[in-house]
């Protein structure tokens, strides 16, 4: 309840109690004694005073801001002012008791329930006290002596204090009763009217016109699309029936019964509608019963849609239909012609040869290939006029045009039972020309459509895979012979009746032409390569004979197939290394054989011939890896040339190949195992970092693959084919630390005897790996700062600049952190080479990958050191995975490595393990005291560190170099910590510092 509801209850309760009081003053006096006994006017006026003094300020003062509290203070305030009236009027006897009840019910309609009881409760505690003072216990100093009491009168007495109660019980469950149902009608009328406004929202919003009629076909509703359809305002047509706004154009009786008889499907029915303005609109309704939520019918919805541009569409794709018909009957008119001219002309060529017997031919021969090209010239001018038109590529989304065509196909008349599904995303975008795309999804849908006459499922799919547009769309029809699914792409091939056999075919072609393969079903298989064989596929015996007898000769071993079937199921049963096809065949043609060959023998080179020539066949051909396009009539020493180099080169990339797998194995990705869950975000980043530029830093334990990182980053990029140089900072001297970076010129320095172009140089178009990168001097960490922010190097004696395009791979097996507080990394390059971190763990924190790599460099090891190992035994496995590997992958592999020497059997044992991997790891305790007022933490670090560092001088007579490795140290931290002590270092005479 609001605060406004409670002001408004307490102005009405305040009247309530003024005409109470005004009543109580009038009926006082003039109530005969017996009903009133012992009634005392002056305690009586007293609380009607207060009542009206306080309803009086209700009345005149302006709305309460905290109206409830008031509440609660005027019926406590009622309470005790009716127990005052009571007392005054009689006591237990007084008539006016039922005042109680008054204030209670009050209490119950201002205050919660809770607050009810406690009003009833109030005034049961003050009449029950009230009854004790005037009968049990009388005060005669204020009320006059009490009369006998009855027991009746006692029991009424009490049963007066309970009703009290239960009247705030009851009157309290109906006023909370009433407040909640108050309450619910509120947010309920609130949700009716949000409701009316969403409904009101989405019918104007909506593209699509909408028409709602009630169950007398008036029209209810009219949205601005049915609007615009329809050509009639809302204002005039809301309350009109159906039949005089649409006529029988629409029988909105035949339709209601078709839904009644069917009333999950909706009813459609396409029209003309002639608008007001005169104009003619092609229209489809589509009706669907509008019905309650508990079932009853309301009336209908009319969905209206305007088929203008859709019955646009269709024309625009017949016409392309006749065209493209046109264009491929003269095409096969003219392969049917050029093929056997240019087998004529090919087998005159071979027998003007020198052939035994034949000489006398010759003459004849030159006047049929001068008529022949002759021919071929008509043909080609008649060609250029049936040729279809090149494609339009542009980058579009197809999952538009998908859906253009899916629209288009759902406006047809269809079967009811028939359902489109659309299994695509919102945006597959590929470069297509969109207008021959459209036109193949419109042939393969409506080929699905026609396939399923008595209804089914049609499901179109598409996305990209490896960069490449594909489309699936399936159909539940019955399906395609499997003894004419060969021929379903060739032209004027029909299973229908009446059909032209050319929708198929132009599908066909335009999928072609796109570099892509259409197909009823998928699946190749692998294929090895043989040496010097060749297959020849034609489907003119002439041709055939022709290629064989001349390859023959050549020394070739030649396979002859006739047609493209033949051919496909040649490569499937035999290795290959050279396939000539010709390009147009009757039933499989070149383009179909050309990608059998790839996908069966990738290796396998193929040259297409064809009588068919056009740029756009002999580009499509070179895309899908054909070696070369040679065009009919063609030249025997041509041929022989060509298939001679197609040989060489082939030979040559199959060593290219064997070379880059071997190399691939020791440097690829698939060299990483584990399957850890931070191994996995660890693979997850390089991969991810491959393909860029970002300068990718390093960092982990030793022997834990940062270089291998650094290699996979590589050869997984676009880099793979440039150099990697790697290089460990470490073992570079200072003082050759920048020429080897950045190169220097003759003369540079001592002992530059020849220009060095450096490192970064060397790396051009490639990778560089800096590893240990904490080792390069200060002095240099400049250079190379700048040489990562501008992308350039001057090398040593140099004044010019010079521009580099090189990755930067930088690894550290140190806290880069405390590198840069202790001064050996300086700020800005590190946060210039750690772009992209990779943090490599340490084995001892990803165990759960120590089986695979025990798997691993088993199968790696055992095969170079000729030994047969399979696996470790359980318990080895285990001392294996609890072993703490400080020495982390590259310990492992050491101690597999000397497991298979030593060990015997196939299974290696614990007792082919060092020992030290099974013995538990000792801890060496220090006693320290802390002195009780505290230490200088750092003071007595850097007075340990400058004693050890004494130490070492001592122990290896002051040679530097020594004492670096006697602590662990590089030589740069070693000096570096001798510098930071130099004022505390006395050095003794015996042991002077010395480089070496």
């Amino acid at each position: 309840m609001t605060a406004f509801d409670v002001n408004r209850l307490l102005r009405l309760f305040a009247w309530a109690r003024l005409g109470i009081a005004e009543v109580l003053l009038i009926m006082a006096p003039l109530l005969p004694s017996d009903l009133v006994p012992g009634t005392s006017i002056g305690i009586l006026a007293l609380p009607l005073f207060v009542v009206v003094v306080t309803s009086g300020g209700l009345l005149l003062l302006p709305p309460l801001t905290q109206p409830r509290r008031v509440a609660w203070l005027l019926c406590l305030l009622d309470v005790v002012l009716v127990t005052a009236v009571v007392a005054a009027t009689g006591g237990p006897r007084s008539i006016y008791a039922f005042l109680y009840v008054l204030s209670v019910t009050a209490a119950c309609v201002l205050l919660p329930r809770a607050g009810a009881l406690a009003m009833a409760a109030a005034g049961s505690l003050l009449y029950t006290a009230l009854v004790f003072i005037r009968t049990i216990f009388p005060v005669t100093a204020f009320f006059e002596p009490p009369h006998e009491t009855t027991a009746l009168e006692v029991l009424t007495i009490f049963l007066n204090a309970g009703t009290f109660l239960v009247v705030a019980i009851v009157a309290g469950g109906l006023a909370e009763q009433y407040r909640t149902t108050r309450q619910e009608l509120e947010r309920q009328r609130h949700d009716l009217r949000d409701l009316q406004a969403f409904k009101a929202v989405i019918l104007n919003s909506v593209g699509t016109g909408l028409i709602g009629l009630d169950r007398e076909h008036h029209v209810t509703a009219l949205n601005p699309a049915a609007e615009e359809i329809t050509g009639r305002a809302a204002t005039d047509v809301i309350g009109q029936p159906w039949a005089e706004l649409f006529g029988a154009a629409v029988p909105i009786a035949a339709i209601e019964h078709a839904i009644a008889e069917h009333p999950r499907t909706p009813a459609r029915h396409e029209t003309s509608l002639t608008r007001q303005d005169g104009g003619v609109v092609p229209v489809r309704f589509t009706f669907s019963t509008l019905r309650s939520g508990d079932g009853h019918r309301l009336g209908m919805i009319a969905i209206c849609e305007d088929l203008s541009e859709i019955r646009e569409m269709e024309a625009r794709m017949r016409q392309a239909d006749r065209l493209a018909t046109v264009g491929r009957m003269a095409a096969n008119i003219a392969h049917e012609i050029r093929n056997p001219l240019a087998s004529m002309t090919g087998a005159i060529e071979a027998l003007a040869g020198p052939v035994p017997g034949r000489d006398e031919r010759e003459r004849l021969t030159q006047i049929v290939s001068r008529e022949s090209e002759r021919l071929n010239r008509i043909i080609s001018n008649f060609l250029e006029y049936a040729r279809p038109a090149p494609l339009t590529l542009e980058t579009v989304n197809v999952a538009e045009i998908l859906d253009e065509v899916l629209v288009l196909l759902e406006h047809r008349e269809l079967p009811p039972s028939l359902k489109i599904v659309r299994e695509f995303p919102t945006i597959v975008t590929a470069r297509v020309d969109s207008q021959q795309l459209r036109q193949a999804v419109w042939n393969l849908c409506l080929n699905a459509v026609e396939a399923m006459p008595d209804g089914g499922e049609l499901r179109v799919s598409a996305g990209l895979e490896d960069h490449r547009l594909y489309l699936v769309i399936r159909d539940t029809g019955d399906g395609i012979p499997s003894a004419d699914q060969p021929h379903v792409f060739e032209p004027f091939f029909s299973t229908k009746p009446g059909g032209s056999g050319l929708g198929l075919s132009l599908v066909h072609r335009i999928v072609r032409d796109h570099g892509g393969d259409v197909s009823l079903r998928g699946g190749a298989r692998g294929g090895a390569m043989t040496a010097a064989r060749v297959l020849v596929v034609d489907d003119e015996r002439s041709m055939r004979d022709l290629l064989s007898i001349t390859l023959r000769q050549a020394g070739y071993d030649v396979t002859l197939a006739d047609g493209g079937e033949n051919a496909i199921d040649a490569l499937k049963s035999d290795s290959f290394d050279l396939v000539i096809t010709d390009l147009r065949m009757r039933k499989l043609d070149g383009l179909a054989v050309l990608r059998g060959a790839k996908e069966i023998s990738p290796s396998t080179v193929v040259v297409v011939v064809t009588a068919f020539a056009s740029t756009e066949t002999a580009v499509e051909a070179m895309k899908l890896g054909a070696y070369d396009y040679i065009t009919k009539p063609f030249k025997l020493d041509e041929m022989r040339l060509t298939i001679e180099k197609a040989l060489e080169r082939k030979r040559l990339q199959d060593e290219n190949i064997a070379l880059k797998r071997e190399l691939s194995k020791e440097r690829g990705f698939e060299n990483f195992v584990g399957h850890s869950r931070r191994m996995l975000e660890v693979f997850d980043t390089i991969r991810k970092a491959a393909n860029g530029t970002s300068t990718v830093m390093v960092t982990g334990e030793s022997g834990t693959g940062k270089e291998l990182v650094a290699l996979a980053i590589h050869h997984e990029g676009g880099r793979r084919h440039g150099p990697f140089v790697s290089v460990n900072c470490g073992a570079i001297p200072e003082g050759l630390m920048e020429s080897e970076l950045f190169g220097h010129l003759k003369g540079a320095f001592t002992g530059a005897v020849a220009n060095t172009q450096g490192l970064f140089a060397s790396a051009e178009g490639g990778t560089l790996f800096l590893d240990e990168i904490t080792e390069i001097p200060t002095t240099i960490q400049v250079k190379l700062l700048r040489t990562i922010q501008e992308r350039e190097v001057r090398r040593v004696g140099d004044t010019r600049d010079v521009k580099i395009n090189v990755r930067l791979i930088a690894a550290s097996n140190r806290d880069l952190g405390k590198a840069v507080a202790d001064g050996l990394l300086r700020e800005d390059l590190f946060y210039r080479l750690n772009v992209i971190p990779v943090h490599l763990p340490p084995l001892r924190d990803r165990r759960e990958d120590i089986p695979l790599l025990v798997a691993h460099f088993i199968q790696k090891l055992a095969g170079q050191l000729g030994k047969r190992v399979t696996a470790v035994a359980p318990d080895a496995l285990v001392v294996l995975e609890r072993y703490h590997w400080p020495g982390n992958i590259r310990e492992l592999e050491n101690v597999i490595e000397r497991a298979i020497v030593l060990g015997s059997g196939e299974i290696l044992g614990v007792d082919a393990l060092p020992s030290s991997l099974a013995a538990p790891r000792s801890v060496r305790e220090v006693a320290i005291d802390l002195p009780s007022a505290g230490l200088n933490l750092d003071d007595v670090l850097d007075r340990m560190e400058q004693r050890y560092i004494e130490m070492a001088l001592e122990r290896t007579g002051g040679v530097q170099t020594r004492a670096a490795e006697l602590l662990g140290l590089s030589f740069r931290q070693f000096r570096y910590k001798l510098q930071k002590h130099s004022h505390r270092t006395n050095p003794r005479p015996t042991a002077a510092p010395r480089p070496d």
